[in-house]
């Protein structure tokens, strides 16, 4: 066997092994991605869920407040008014960020979070609101979405956490040699984390 003919060989052996690691690479991108995806789907499920919950516990609040309304002072009705619009304001502003999160945008999700923290704090205005109602905390209703809430919260931080593990299993994939190669060809991006900040930790019932 000469030298032009081993160096062939060589050649075409480099060759492959590099097609290979290309494949190995780009489907273990492929595969981390749809990971991060998959735990995405599952944190805006319960997002979604909550935002319906606290749809219906505004319209619970509101049906009690237009049937007792006449036993409530002027300050108590606008006080009520003012943080039906809040909520709302701040539900219709999570859902609309909801639509348009960009998972390779740190800032898209901080939003996301920050405008989290908000809707918690007005609805735990809203709870206090409604203990100005005689039959409300009585109502199996309330009562019902308020359990309901507060277990998609804690079901929201628990996909958050696996959201953001598969996050940093997809980043740290991407930095690695020849991944971090691969990634920029195919178009892959670092993710973003989605972190909840300290006032958000917080329980919402504590904001009354």
């Amino acid at each position: 066997m000469n030298s032009s003919t081993i160096i062939k060989l060589i050649s075409s052996l480099i060759i492959i092994v590099l097609i290979v690691l290309f494949f190995v690479s780009y489907n273990g991108l492929v595969e981390k991605e749809e990971k991060v995806l998959s735990s995405w789907s599952q944190v805006e499920s319960q997002l979604q869920r909550k935002f319906d919950l606290m749809d219906n516990l505004v319209k619970t609040v509101k049906n009690f407040a237009k049937h007792e309304k006449e036993i409530l002072t002027t300050v108590t009705k606008q006080r009520s008014q003012n943080n039906f619009q809040k909520i709302q304001s701040s539900l219709s502003k999570n859902k609309q960020l909801l639509s348009q999160v960009n998972l390779s945008d740190q800032n898209s999700l901080k939003s996301l979070s920050s405008k989290q923290n908000l809707l918690n704090q007005n609805l735990g205005r809203l709870i206090a609101v409604a203990e100005n109602y005689p039959n409300i905390k009585s109502s199996d209703n309330f009562l019902a979405l308020q359990a309901q809430i507060e277990g998609t919260e804690n079901r929201i931080n628990i996909t958050r956490i696996m959201f953001n593990k598969s996050v940093k299993e997809f980043n740290s994939y991407k930095r690695k040699i020849p991944n971090n190669i691969i990634s920029s060809f195919g178009g892959f991006k670092r993710k973003a984390y989605f972190e909840a900040n300290t006032q958000a930790k917080e329980k919402w019932e504590i904001e009354f």
